[in-house]
Parts: C-alpha cells; sequence; structure tokens
C-alpha cells in the first residue's frame, strides 16, 4: 500500500530479520484515491492551475450540465488555467473549431494555444500531489468551493505525516516522526536504541 492514497490512521507493518518488527503509520497528509475519475482530473487540473496564478476559484464540479460533464468557475478567464487539462493529456479540451472549448477559448483569446499548454504543464508537472489531492477531494464530493480547493492544495503541500516505530526482539522501542513533503527526497529515519 502507499500511504498517499491511505486515509489518515492507516498502518503498514512488517517483520524484520532477527524478530523485529517496523510500523509505519500515517498520522497527518493527503488522501488520493486509488483511481482519478477522468472528469474530476480534468477539472482539478484547471483548479490548480487557476490556484498558483492567483486567479479566484469559486466552485468545481463533476455534475453535468448542458454541454459539459464538470465545470470550473473561477474569478477570471485565463488561457494558461484554460490549457491545463490539455495540457496534462485530459479529454474533453475540444479544439480550435469547438465553440465555447477549452482550446477554442484559448485560441480567441490572443494567447498563443503552444505557449498556453507549455506554460500550464510546467505548473502541473512539479505540483502532481497537489494535483491528485484535488481531484480526489473534487472526486468524493462532486462539487467543492474555491476555500475546499486551497484547502486540499495546501494540505497536499505540508506532505506526509508518519511515525515510524521500530520494536525490537527483546520488546524495546523507538520511534520517530518525520514529513515527507512532495517533491522532496525522503529524509533518512534513524532507529537506534
Amino acid at each position: 500500500m502507499i500511504l498517499e492514497h491511505a486515509p489518515v490512521g492507516v498502518t503498514e507493518q512488517k517483520k524484520l530479520k532477527g524478530g523485529e518488527t517496523i510500523t509505519i503509520t500515517k498520522v497527518r497528509g493527503p488522501e488520493i484515491a486509488e483511481t482519478i475519475d477522468p472528469v474530476a482530473l480534468h477539472e482539478a487540473c484547471h483548479t490548480l492551475a487557476a490556484l498558483v496564478l492567483g486567479i479566484p476559484v469559486h466552485r468545481v464540479s463533476t455534475v453535468p450540465g448542458p454541454g459539459y460533464l464538470g465545470v470550473t468557475e473561477l474569478g477570471a478567464f485565463n488561457p494558461v488555467v484554460a490549457a491545463a487539462a490539455a495540457a496534462w493529456g485530459c479529454d474533453g479540451a475540444g479544439d480550435e473549431d469547438s465553440p465555447g472549448s477549452d482550446i477554442w477559448q484559448i485560441k480567441h483569446s490572443g494567447e498563443g494555444i503552444s505557449s498556453a499548454l507549455s506554460r500550464a504543464r510546467h505548473i502541473l508537472d512539479a505540483r502532481r500531489i497537489e494535483l491528485y489531492t484535488i481531484a480526489s477531494a473534487i472526486q468524493r464530493s462532486r462539487t467543492i468551493s474555491g476555500s475546499e480547493a486551497a484547502h486540499a492544495k495546501r494540505e497536499a503541500e505540508h506532505g506526509t505525516l508518519l511515525e515510524v516505530r521500530l520494536r525490537r526482539a527483546d520488546g524495546r522501542e523507538t520511534t520517530v516522526r518525520r514529513t515527507v513533503r512532495p517533491h522532496e527526497p525522503i529524509p533518512p529515519i534513524e532507529l537506534a536504541l
């Protein structure tokens, strides 16, 4: 099991040679669904790009409406935000000839499509954990507010707090806590008794 996908409180335990047991518990951190709905991921791309660029997010929903499967309601149009889902390879971004589609909006904004796609991809590539945390929040509730999306982003940025406990065969224990943050190497954990 990958603890990023686990709810808080989940524990993994493994017996080691010599009778020791190591136990790792997720104390705090983002909860990422094992599988992500494609519409939730599409909307999460727009949402994360908007949050990073400082554009207000009012509401995000995967409840379908006339002509759409999901919607991200923003305080302002931004071509990079519009390009985000297409940049990540999500379906549903449309094309230059589909009025109202993400790509059509970029074309008619005056921004170059390839430039907007490149900038959006750069934003999302650096924030994968945040992206999947937001997508999971959207998937769980189907509709979230901008403040709920921002909360999911912050939760992912703060990382996952793990408690690591080593229990020796003679019963002695050592426990340490470490925070693992996105995009940082996992810090070494010393469990000397």
